[in-house]
């Protein structure tokens, strides 16, 4: 929730103010707190008595540091290409509502550049909050991507725009298809370059 939330600061002129953006970060703490719980209690791990440190180290010992260092980068990079590729296919779709200041969504487009940083950051959040939640749950690199691509589709985005019913439907469908799409792919790539062995 976290992420979709740094979204509507880029996307929006809505989130202004220190109190909305304070209230945001705090109810965008909530969701990822029960999703988190719910993945450890629908995938406990076999060892439960292994500390999560344990864990990381074993994982980590099994590559070298730099090949190590080249994935987490590879992975966090994969966001960001993921993203722009996807979020092209449905721009024809969306971008009038962005590009029309009279739709009363009050939404914006940022620069560029800016969404280069935005999504660069956000794939390296994704990444680094989403290492631990893999290794923890210990499952194979199928069910890795299965639950990791579930979890960035429902809760990085399906529930906002579930929650959002002032959205055009077209505006919440078409955001919901590439949603889709970057969290089937992002999952596969993280899988693939940090769960896989």
């Amino acid at each position: 929730m976290f992420n979709p939330l740094l979204e509507g600061i880029f996307f929006t002129d809505q989130l202004t103010g220190f109190t909305i953006v304070f209230g945001a970060v705090v109810f965008g703490m909530i969701l990822p707190l029960i999703y988190t719980a719910s993945a450890v209690i629908l995938f406990r791990p076999e060892n439960a008595d292994s500390s999560l440190r344990q864990r990381l180290r074993d994982h980590f010992s099994k590559r070298r540091a730099f090949e190590w260092g080249w994935r987490i980068a590879a992975a966090s990079l994969s966001w960001t290409i993921i993203y722009f590729v996807f979020g092209n296919l449905v721009a024809p779709w969306v971008m009038p509502y962005y590009s029309d200041p009279n739709s009363g969504f009050n939404l914006v487009y940022p620069s560029l550049v800016e969404l280069l940083a935005l999504q660069t950051v956000r794939g390296s959040i994704y990444v680094g909050s989403l290492i631990p939640l893999a290794i923890s749950i210990n499952v194979d690199f199928r069910r890795a991507f299965i639950t990791i691509s579930s979890l960035l589709f429902i809760g990085g985005g399906l529930a906002i725009f579930l929650i959002v019913e002032t959205f055009p439907l077209v505006l919440r469908l078409f955001h919901s298809i590439d949603l889709l799409a970057d969290s089937i792919f992002f999952g596969y790539a993280f899988s693939y370059l940090l769960v896989r062995e």
